[in-house]
């Protein structure tokens, strides 16, 4: 798991892409641009990313806002937005690497986590942990208190600070 949360925006985001990438973010980023001043407000971030294909969650969201309030940052140009965009990318990679772990763990291949699939991973892989331990794990990941985790629980728990 990695801690972002001192990084800052990046803003290099025009040497991650190519021509035709740059060509399709910069006619995106200017439909939502409308006073032609080459920047978009920050609560069009999602709508900009989501017409490009990324899924960015509303807390995603809240949190690059908060972020560049923090700078007192109120608007962002196109070489902000798409270092946000690379930010995403690789966010995107990292919940696909969550999606694998899950998988490998769901063994029955349900969509959810229960505790004989979380007792027989952690009786059988890395530290062995007991039925108690077990437990609190399920109690602190599965927050809709089905006595199951599913793929969201999963990741919101693996990535909560």
């Amino acid at each position: 798991m990695v801690d972002r949360s001192n990084d800052k925006i990046p803003c290099t985001g025009l040497t991650e892409y190519d021509q035709n990438q740059i060509s399709e973010i910069s006619e995106a980023f200017n439909l939502y641009d409308k006073d032609c001043d080459g920047k978009i407000a920050l609560n069009e971030i999602g709508i900009v990313a989501r017409s490009l294909g990324r899924s960015p969650t509303e807390k995603q969201l809240q949190e690059y806002e908060t972020k560049l309030r923090n700078e007192e940052i109120e608007q962002i140009d196109l070489n902000q937005f798409m270092g946000i965009l690379k930010e995403m990318d690789e966010n995107k990679e990292d919940i696909e690497d969550l999606r694998k772990a899950f998988q490998i763990l769901d063994k029955d291949g349900n969509g959810v986590i229960d505790a004989a699939e979380l007792r027989h991973a952690m009786t059988t892989i890395g530290e062995k942990m007991t039925l108690e331990e077990i437990n609190e794990i399920i109690s602190e990941f599965d927050t809709n208190n089905d006595g199951k985790i599913d793929f969201n629980e999963f990741v919101t728990a693996i990535l909560k600070d």
